[in-house]
Formats: structure tokens, sequence, C-alpha cells
């Protein structure tokens, strides 16, 4: 069943409206803005309401935080060279106490090379060999517009594992996983993203904007004001931002989406005139439904790990319709997508890779070898009782025989343990 992601409106209630501008008087001289949003791939599945959604944030930028309308760059479909070259002619154009407040909407993936985060250019191909050549890394975006000196806000509405906003593959029965390592802050930089890693991007059909963006609007409109310590100062900063996105995304029944915000945002007032006034209660005006069902899974999940992973243990995994790595907490083992997995198929995937077969070896001898060598240590220890020369003779070689037959079982339950990480 593929995945809907329709959120309707309730008989009684009207959800606010955000794509009237909020004309606040604020004036931002030195910022620049660089604002993407591309619904229409043409090789590619097309991106709900992407347009809509840069429309929306262009009249933010402008009518709320006070950009010069010419200092706004909006590109409603744009290649990996139009992409770059918007950003690199705002980032020279920065300097310090200005900020570039960079946008995008539309596909993500992971480099298949790297694992780095890749935005795609509107006439990428379907072909992960594709990728690199016409997408751009995001760091690399972020780099080109702080440049000049200026601050950078990197706002981005995508999945980046290869799904759309409606969970369908970029490309049938592949996955992209990005490496946790790259979600890292830069200086003078923050980074907000839609989802975690392996999560996807929903979209708001009820007000026919990606979720993540008309909430994150809606907060430095002036709804997240107060948010965090409840002191209402006329300004929204990343941290309440932040949090009044996260928890109004739970109200709405999005609890498969997380936003990940990186840097230091100590000091960011991302709306220095958010006058909106308090947040409406968004579940009584949007309600979710119908219940997200689980993604169709496909037939090769883990098509996209990197070549230091077992195939022994990747093709059960696919196998097994579990998703690498596991991740292990206090209730067991879960994949990256959050689904338990029970002991029985971690057994599975451990004793599927060579590292794992050696050590389940191991262990299984280990099982004989410390009864013997208790056994023959005993008897050692006994035969020291009535030969006193030569007992410490015995004695050691019992004790080295236990010894060695417990670092046997050792060393085979931790390769056991390893056996389903990467090699």
């Amino acid at each position: 069943m593929m995945l809907t992601a329709a959120l309707v409106l309730t008989a009684n209630a009207t959800p606010p409206d955000l794509d009237t501008p909020l004309r606040t008087g604020a004036v931002s001289p030195a910022d620049r803005g660089v604002v993407i949003g591309i619904a229409d791939y043409v090789h590619l599945p097309d991106v709900k309401w992407a347009d809509r959604d840069a429309t929306m944030v262009r009249d933010f930028l402008v009518s709320t935080v006070g950009v010069a309308p010419e200092r706004v760059t909006l590109l409603e479909g744009a290649s990996r060279e139009q992409i770059v070259a918007a950003v690199e002619a705002a980032g020279r154009d920065t300097r310090a106490g200005g900020v570039v407040w960079l946008y995008f909407a539309g596909h993500g993936v992971a480099s298949p090379s790297t694992g780095h985060r890749l935005l795609l250019g509107d006439d990428t191909r379907q072909a992960p060999e594709a990728f690199d050549a016409r997408g751009v890394e995001l760091d690399a975006l972020v780099d080109l517009a702080g440049a000049g000196g200026g601050k950078v806000f990197s706002w981005v509405d995508a999945c980046f594992n290869g799904t759309d906003r409606d969970g369908a593959p970029v490309i049938a029965d592949t996955r992209f996983a990005v490496p946790v390592w790259t979600l890292r802050g830069k200086a003078g930089a923050i980074g907000w993203s839609a989802a975690g890693p392996d999560q996807f991007a929903r979209p708001l059909d009820a007000v026919q904007h990606g979720a993540f963006t008309w909430l994150s609007v809606g907060a430095m409109r002036g709804w997240a004001d107060g948010e965090v310590d409840g002191i209402r100062d006329g300004a929204v900063s990343a941290a309440e931002a932040s949090v009044f996105v996260d928890r109004n995304l739970d109200l709405l029944g999005l609890r498969d989406q997380d936003p990940v915000l990186v840097g230091d945002t100590a000091g960011w007032v991302l709306s220095p005139r958010a006058t909106e006034g308090r947040a409406p209660d968004l579940s009584q005006a949007l309600a979710a439904a119908p219940t997200y069902g689980p993604l169709p899974r496909p037939a090769q999940l883990n098509a996209g790990l990197a070549g230091d992973w077992d195939p022994g243990l990747v093709a059960r995994a696919d196998a097994l319709q579990i998703h690498l790595p596991l991740r292990r907490g206090p209730d067991g083992s879960a994949d990256v997508d959050g689904t338990p997995v029970s002991h029985r198929d971690v057994a599975q995937l451990a004793r599927s890779s060579k590292q794992g077969k050696t050590g389940f070896l191991l262990r299984t001898l280990s099982f004989p070898a410390v009864g013997v060598g208790a056994g023959f240590l005993t008897a050692c220890l006994a035969v020291q009782n009535y030969d006193n020369t030569g007992g410490w003779v015995y004695g050691t070689i019992g004790t080295t025989a236990t010894v060695g037959s417990i670092v046997l079982a050792a060393t085979g339950q931790t390769l056991l343990g390893d056996a389903v990480q990467p090699r």
C-alpha cells in the first residue's frame, strides 16, 4: 500500500493563513536570500508543494524579516549550476553582520560515493551515478554562502533517504543512508533540516505546503515566541522555533519526522519582530487522517550501504527486511527505521558474515573447552595435594587451560557481537 500523507480539515476549523505575507516593518539591509523550490523534476518524481513553499519563504524573508526584494533570489526549478551560481553570488555579497538565508525544498539524497547530503537539481536523472554529478553537497553550499564573512542559515525541507514527501522511492528498490557524522554544524552557520537522516519530510495537504516549512514559517512569524522560557519578547530564537516545530509535528501525528538543528544557536534570532501572536491550537485546526501505514520496503533494502559491509550480512538483512545498521538500546535492537529486531533475527544476522561464523564456531567450541579446562584444573589441584614438589607445574597448566578456554569463549562472543557492524 502506498503511503499517504493527507491531513484534512476538521469540520469546524480552518487552518491559519500563512500565504498572506506578514508585514512587520523590519529592515535587514545586510541580509541576502536564496530560495529554491523544485516541484517539477524532469526525470524524478515531483515534489508536492515545493514551489508553494518557496513562494511563502520568499514572502516571509521580504515582508517579515525585512530583506530587500532585490536581494532575494527565487529559483522555482534549477539545475546544479544555477543553484551554485545563486548561492555563490549571495555569499560574495554578504559581509560580516549579514545573514545568507539558504532555503531548499525538493529532492535530497545521500551521496552514493561519500554519504554526504546532496540537493538534487531539476535535471537529475533516475540513476545513483547521476546524483553526484547533477546534485550539490549541502555543506559545500553553506561554505559558498559564508565565503564573504556573513553568517549562514540553511533551511531545508527535503528527505535524504531516497524517498519523496509521500514516501515513494526516488529510485525503485533503492535506499540511501546518511551517516550521522555528516550532520555537523559549521562555524558561523546553523542548519535546520526537515527530518532525520532516514526519515520522511511530510507534506501537509490541508494547507498545500510541506509540514516542516509551514510550521517553521509560522514559528518565526511569532507562534514560537516564548516557547522555551514562557517569556514573550517579540522575537523568535532558533531554539524557540525548533522546539515549537518538534512539538507541533507530534501534535499533528507526524511522529516519524524529527527535524534536525545543527550548529551553535546561541544568539541566533531568526525573527526580530515576531508579531503574529500566539499560535492557534493546531491540533484542532488540523486533524491527522488516516494514520500513516508502513512503507513497502524494497527488496534490496541495504543497496546503498558502503562496500565495507560483509555481503553475507547485507544479503541476510535484505532477506529479513532489516535496514542496517542496527541500533542497540535498553529494550533490545532496532534497525535505522526504528523497527524492532528480535533476538532470533539478530542471531541470524550475526551468523551470516564470515566474522560471525568464526565467532559462533569459537563460542561453540568454548562450551566443552571451559568444562574440560575447569575439570583439568580441579584434577591438577588434587594432584598438588599429594605431590607438593610438582604441584606448581600442575596448577599452572590447569590454570592456563582454564583461562585459555574462557578467553576462547569471550573472543567468540565479541566476534558475534561485532558481526552486525561494518568490517
